[in-house]
């Protein structure tokens, strides 16, 4: 498999097609790009080019050629836009709805970065209180005990200083198994978890995401059914597992869009909002203005939850340097008393 980023193949793909929309048959267009590639020395392009001659040369579509060398997505689109005559525009959609949804899943992870450095720098001044600052300090006291604030932070910066490799371990394992969970836990009681608001953002997203590409989709007069299938293909286990329930209800005669959806993805005001406005404005116009102000909705709950995970940190942080500034104290009372 050729081993080439995935902006480089969208590059790849963009210029591929402005080839071909210029009149450059299939063969023509990839020997272009085969022989530009080669005078800039581009190798993972020009193999890319070679692989697509190849192809063509025994007869296989470009899709076809093209398996395993493109990203599914990317590779699902090629084919959809070559068959319904609207590629390049359908790849500079589907190029915004990327763009959109990993800047959305950036803007939450983004305001967090400074507390949780903060954070972490407070529990580095636990682990070297405990094994250096407060033992000296101690050594200097007459009394043999110390008070509990200061045992605490003692037992904390140890467990820091000498565990910190497990704990990162542990927090790791945490976050792997979080993401696990998000995209391939699927059924009854996924949707029951949801109600409580666990894996909310990754359900509005995965919402956002389809909202957007179905009605990009049906712009350029693609079926649904094909719509579904072809996303079924190239999504993850969670969002593929509620477009076949999507299909089935579809292939019962289900006539109303916003009965089709329901699957538990959408909000119920989403399907609302789809359900009144498809019968004024049609199912394309519905699915954008229910996207546009899913949107809006996804935007605010990240901020929502931003404040409410900067405020948690803070609290912590203040709690950890509290204890730590009242051990400190307490020793140096002592100290001061044995003198």
């Amino acid at each position: 498999m050729n081993k080439i980023g995935r902006q480089r193949q969208w590059q790849w793909v963009e210029d591929y097609c402005i080839w071909l929309e210029d009149g450059s048959g299939p063969q023509e267009a990839a020997e272009a790009m085969r022989t530009q590639a080669a005078y800039f020395k581009l190798r993972a392009e020009q193999k890319l080019a070679e692989r697509l001659q190849a192809g063509l040369r025994r007869g296989q579509t470009i899709g076809h050629a093209l398996k395993g060398e493109l990203k599914p997505d990317l590779l699902e689109l090629f084919i959809i836009g070559q068959q319904y005559n609207c590629l390049t525009p359908l790849l500079n959609d589907y190029r915004d709805i990327v763009v959109e949804l990993q800047r959305l899943r950036w803007a939450f992870y983004r305001q967090l970065a400074y507390p949780i450095s903060v954070l972490f720098t407070v529990l580095l001044a636990y682990a070297y209180a405990a094994t250096h600052y407060l033992p000296r300090l101690l050594s200097y006291s007459q009394s043999g005990s110390s008070e509990a604030v200061v045992e605490w932070v003692i037992n904390i910066g140890n467990i820091i200083a000498s565990g910190w490799w497990w704990l990162l371990g542990l927090l790791t394992c945490l976050v792997m198994a979080w993401r696990w969970l998000a995209h391939n836990w699927v059924g009854r009681q996924r949707l029951q978890a949801e109600r409580y608001g666990l894996f909310a953002q990754f359900r509005a997203i995965n919402a956002l995401w389809l909202t957007r590409l179905v009605a990009v989709l049906m712009h350029h007069h693609v079926a649904l059914d094909t719509i579904f299938a072809v996303l079924i293909r190239v999504a993850s286990p969670y969002a593929g597992w509620h477009l076949k329930r999507m299909q089935q209800r579809l292939a019962q005669g289900r006539v109303s869009l916003a009965t089709v959806l329901d699957t538990g993805l959408l909000l119920p005001r989403q399907l609302f909002r789809i359900s009144h406005r498809q019968q004024f404005n049609g199912q394309r116009e519905a699915l954008v203005s229910v996207a546009q102000r899913s949107y809006v909705d996804i935007q605010r709950s990240i901020a929502y939850q931003q404040r409410v995970w900067i405020v948690l940190c803070y609290l912590l942080i203040t709690a950890l340097i509290l204890m730590l500034l009242s051990a400190v104290g307490s020793t140096m009372m002592a100290v001061m008393t044995s003198i």
